[in-house]
């Protein structure tokens, strides 16, 4: 892992989420065709948002959430492509895990792609994949 040029900062102001829309725009809608509608859901105002920040630039984003049943919802990890694989994106999940309350069931709903990844961190699949926008996902619970 290269993180000794890497720091999370968590959102809160108005200039970090001009870089969170715009790497999650790079991620979401320009590589893997999801729509705008789709990915600006608008539970941006009530979750929890992180940025990576490498070598000064902002080139990773997540986020989590209480959901309307007081569950915890995992979101939005995205890397730009030229900074994956460098263990940026498990230390946006490693940073979420650490500071979401312990206690409530915590959730993600990743690409089906993906799911050997999230049992890296303990999340154990729930039912069958399921389609959102063309792309096949999986949800996956988090055991401690």
């Amino acid at each position: 892992m290269e993180l000794e040029n890497a720091q999370i900062i968590h959102a809160e102001e108005d200039a970090d989420f001009d870089q969170i829309f715009q790497i999650r725009e790079i991620v979401f809608e320009g590589e893997l065709g999801i729509s705008e509608e789709a990915q600006i859901d608008g539970f941006d105002a009530v979750a929890h948002h992180y940025i990576m920040v490498y070598e000064g630039k902002a080139v990773g984003v997540s986020r989590w959430r209480v959901t309307l049943g007081g569950h915890i919802r995992l979101e939005r990890l995205a890397v730009l492509p030229a900074y994956r694989h460098k263990g940026l994106g498990r230390a946006l999940m490693e940073k979420m895990l650490s500071d979401i309350p312990k206690s409530r069931r915590t959730f993600i709903e990743c690409f089906a792609v993906q799911e050997r990844y999230f049992e890296g961190f303990g999340f154990v699949r729930e039912g069958d994949d399921f389609d959102t926008e063309g792309i096949p996902h999986v949800r996956m619970e988090l055991r401690r």
